[in-house]
């Protein structure tokens, strides 16, 4: 099962997600999707609690994850850090995503990352928690099968 990690607080972020679950299952591959099940009509609405349980139970069960490394903010808005006394423009995650990949390196369950936005330089401890990173996740996976030689050296852009 592949587990997606990524921001999932606004319709963009929901339908990203959504599309890309849709997309795997298309392609044969069994999914979790978190925003997906968030209400239940016989439960309710989840508590933080249960979709933390549910969310980490998955991740347990899971063979592989994809996470969505960028968290795109609104135009005009960006995140500049000083690195070795240079300003630098970088990348965050959302920081569920953050947790969860850190949760399934842990796991020894491969990581791969992509953007939906242009890449920028990201935090070494990400970087290095991934198996990989492509740029076109939904190439990344067709016709049953997960097309590796997309995957591109990503540890050359740390800050």
């Amino acid at each position: 099962m592949i587990y997606l990690a990524g921001p999932m607080f606004n319709e963009v972020q929901i339908e990203h997600a959504e599309k890309l679950a849709k997309h795997c299952r298309n392609n044969g591959f069994e999914v979790f999707a978190p925003v997906e099940g968030l209400f239940l009509q016989d439960q309710g609405a989840l508590t933080a609690q249960k979709i933390f349980d549910r969310n980490v139970e998955a991740m347990q069960k899971c063979d592989s994850m994809f996470a969505q490394l960028d968290y795109p903010l609104p135009r005009g808005f960006s995140t500049v850090v000083r690195s070795h006394g240079n300003a630098v423009k970088i990348t965050l995650p959302d920081s569920g995503t953050a947790f969860e990949i850190g949760y399934a390196n842990r796991m020894g369950i491969p990581v791969i990352g992509y953007y939906v936005e242009k890449p920028l330089k990201m935090n070494l401890m990400l970087t290095y928690s991934l198996r990989g990173i492509v740029d076109d996740i939904f190439k990344f996976m067709n016709n049953d099968q997960i097309n590796w030689s997309l995957m591109k050296d990503w540890r050359g852009e740390l800050i």
